[in-house]
C-alpha cells in the first residue's frame, strides 16, 4: 500500500487556484454514488513492493469514475496525459511528481508529494499543496510486473462509509490503449468485492514536460 505524507506543494504557481479549487470542490460535493457502506476492505492481496523496481514513470491508462463528478481521490481533478514519477528517496520513500492536463481548463497541473512505504505494502502519500490542511492518501499495489503494467487502489473512509478508486497504469504511454490489463483488473475487483466500469485515460498527443 502506498501512502503520501506532508503538505502538498504545487510546482506550477499559476495553477494553484485551479488545483485548490478542484480539491475544495471535491471535498464539498455529494459523493453518494461513490460511497459504499462499512469500512474500507482489508487489502489482503496487496503486493509487497520492490521499491527500486517500482520507481520511475507510470502513465495513467484507466480509472473508475463516479459519473461526471470528481471526488476527493481525484487529486488533480479529471486529467488527461497523467504521469506519475516516483524517485526513490532512502530505503522506504519516494519523491513523487504527479501531473496531467485538466479536462476542464486544458491547463497543465502538477503536484509534488512524499511517499512512504509501510510494511512494504501500504503507501502513504503526503501531497504538497499550499494549504493548512495536509492532504494524505493511502494506496496499495494489487498487481504489477514492474516493466509494463500495474494495478493500484486507494480507499478513503467517509464516516461510516468508504469510497474506492482503482487505476491501471502503464510504463509506456503507447501501451495505455492496450487491454492487456483486463484480467488484472478483473482479479482486483474480485479481491475488493466490487464490480465497476473503468474509463480510459487519454494519452494521445501528450507532451509531458
Amino acid at each position: 500500500m502506498l501512502t503520501v505524507y506532508g503538505k502538498p506543494q504545487l510546482l506550477v504557481t499559476k495553477s494553484f487556484i485551479v488545483i485548490f479549487g478542484i480539491i475544495v470542490a471535491a471535498y464539498g460535493e455529494d459523493h453518494s454514488s461513490a460511497l459504499r457502506d462499512g469500512p474500507c476492505p482489508d487489502i489482503k492481496n496487496a503486493l509487497s513492493i520492490d521499491i527500486a523496481k517500482f520507481s520511475g514513470n507510470w502513465y495513467g491508462a484507466k480509472e473508475n469514475r463516479y459519473g461526471a463528478k470528481e471526488n476527493s481521490l481525484d487529486i488533480l481533478g479529471r486529467v488527461n496525459c497523467s504521469l506519475l514519477t516516483l524517485q526513490r528517496h532512502g530505503a522506504d520513500q519516494w519523491a513523487v511528481l504527479y501531473s496531467g492536463i485538466s479536462q476542464k481548463t486544458k491547463e497543465r497541473l502538477s503536484v509534488t508529494a512524499t511517499a512512504k512505504i509501510l510494511d512494504k505494502k501500504t503507501t502513504i502519500v503526503n501531497y504538497n499543496f499550499i494549504s493548512s490542511v495536509p492532504l494524505v492518501k493511502t494506496y496499495w499495489v494489487l498487481s504489477t510486473d514492474y516493466i509494463r503494467k500495474a494495478i493500484v487502489v486507494s480507499c478513503e473512509q467517509v464516516g461510516s462509509q468508504h469510497q474506492i478508486q482503482l487505476w491501471s497504469n502503464k510504463r509506456s504511454p503507447e501501451d495505455c490503449s492496450s487491454d492487456d490489463d483486463e484480467e488484472d483488473l478483473a482479479n482486483a475487483m474480485r479481491t475488493l468485492g466490487i464490480n465497476i466500469t473503468m474509463t480510459p485515460i487519454s494519452q494521445l498527443g501528450c507532451v509531458y514536460y
